[in-house]
């Protein structure tokens, strides 16, 4: 017989997201500190790195979202502590 342990925090799926994001925020560093050594390509990679992680993190938030509301995943009080 198996016991059913109830816990206040919820056990999350494996997602790209986090790893993604420290990417793209890494590349936004590289992208400023090729722009104070003049680079002329810092400004254009520091611009995408920028867009891109702005995306990563919406659908971060879009998961949690998604997971709290339609599939119950999260309690009210665990979700604020997921951001």
């Amino acid at each position: 017989m198996q016991v059913k342990r109830s816990h206040l925090f919820h056990i999350i799926n494996p997602a790209p997201w986090p790893l993604l994001t420290s990417i793209s925020l890494f590349n936004v560093l590289v992208g400023v500190i090729l722009w104070v050594n003049k680079y002329l390509i810092a400004l254009n990679i520091m611009v995408f790195s920028f867009i891109i992680l702005v995306l990563f993190v919406q659908f971060w938030f879009t998961d949690i979202i998604r997971e709290s509301s339609f599939e119950g995943k999260h309690k009210k009080r665990s979700l604020i502590y997921d951001f």
